[in-house]
Parts: structure tokens; sequence; C-alpha cells
């Protein structure tokens, strides 16, 4: 099962765009559903926009469910359209720290879902490695693709890779709960800030030449 988050903040520390994704095949799908049943909800888009509603709301929400074209595969997703500020429970924070946009979000940061049976020792069914090794086998088909978009240049993150504005986080296995999400940026200048400064640079040059050209 492959979880997929592609997310843009804005200057003003709210989410502009956020599209959470799920991949899995026809199996995965079946237990998605059973997890819904059992849990009261009358399918999975009710339990997931319920799931994420702290994250990016439950209003403005596109949700999608794709086929491949050999129907081996599905992607399920939930694309907000529209600003929204994450709640104050949420895992995930976005907030201005002095000149900086500061942006935390530890959605799927949990060691605890790592831990084998043998963790516990009181399990006498199976040894340690074949505890482990179980682990491992339902622990192998999970990945994170996590795409972040800030309103102004990256100075500082946990990102495997930064360019300008934009990082991206990639795990697989145990690694991804042991992700946290972590990215500081520059506060991007007003619109039209920039511009209004050259053009005080350049009346002012032209004004100095003006003097010099009267004396």
């Amino acid at each position: 099962m492959g979880f997929t988050y592609d997310t843009k903040v804005n200057k003003d520390a709210n989410l502009e765009h956020a599209k959470i994704s799920i991949t899995t095949d026809s199996t995965g799908y079946s237990m998605l559903k059973s997890s819904a049943t059992s849990s009261g909800y009358s399918s999975i888009k009710e339990m997931m926009t319920n799931n994420f509603t702290k994250t990016i709301g439950k209003d403005n929400i596109l949700y999608t469910e794709n086929w491949d074209k050999d129907r081996t595969k599905i992607t399920i997703s939930l694309e907000r359209s529209g600003t929204f500020t994450p709640s104050s429970d949420s895992k995930l924070t976005i907030q201005k720290v002095d000149n900086t946009i500061v942006y935390k979000d530890d959605t799927f940061y949990n060691p605890s879902a790592t831990k084998s049976p043998s963790d516990d020792k009181s399990s006498p069914y199976f040894t340690k490695e074949q505890a482990e090794n179980m682990a491992n086998m339902m622990l192998s088909g999970i990945s994170l693709d996590y795409y972040l978009e800030m309103p102004g240049k990256i100075l500082d993150s946990n990102a495997e890779t930064i360019k300008d504005n934009k990082a991206e986080w990639h795990a697989t296995g145990a690694d991804v709960f042991n992700t946290k999400i972590y990215a500081k940026s520059e506060v991007p200048l007003l619109p039209g800030f920039t511009s209004i400064i050259a053009i005080i640079a350049i009346t002012s040059i032209i004004g100095y030449f003006g003097i010099i050209k009267k004396k």
C-alpha cells in the first residue's frame, strides 16, 4: 500500500492545496472497505474524509477512486481546493515564526506500529526471529512519497531532496512510521514589493545624476 502526499503552503501559513492518495490492490481495497464497515462508516469515502478532517478539512474536497487499466491497482484520493488552516489538534502544523514559516507533519510518525510480538515478550507462539520476519513481511509493501511546496526558499529541512522552495521525502517499510516531516522557509516579499524597491532605486539614481548635471 502506497501513500502519497502533495501539499502546498501559502505566505499566510495556510494550506493552499492538498492531495492525499492511497494506492493499493484489490485485497487492500477489500480490507479498507471492511475497516470502514467495522468502524461504523457507510463507505471508504466517509471513513477517509472523517479521518483527514483535522488536516485538510471536510469542505471543498474531491474524492476519487481510479483503477488502472488491468484493474489490479486502485488509487483513492482526497484533493482539497481552497485555503485551509489545520486544526490545533492535528498532527500537521504550519506556523509563522519570526520571518519564517515552519511546517511539521507527524501524521505517519508511530514507532510502535513496527513493534513485533516478541517486543512484548508475551508471545509463546513465535520465536523472536519468526515474529520479526512476520512484521517485516507486513511492512514491506508500505511506502510513502511526500511532496511539499513552501511559499519561499527552504532554509532548513530533514527532507531527502530540497530544491529552492520544494522538498521531498520517500520511505518504505518500517521507515514510514519513523518519518517526521519538517521544513522551514522564508516568508516571500509582498507582491510588487520588489518592483517598488526597483522603481525607488532607479528614481534615486536619476535624481542623483540630475543634481550632478545641474552643478
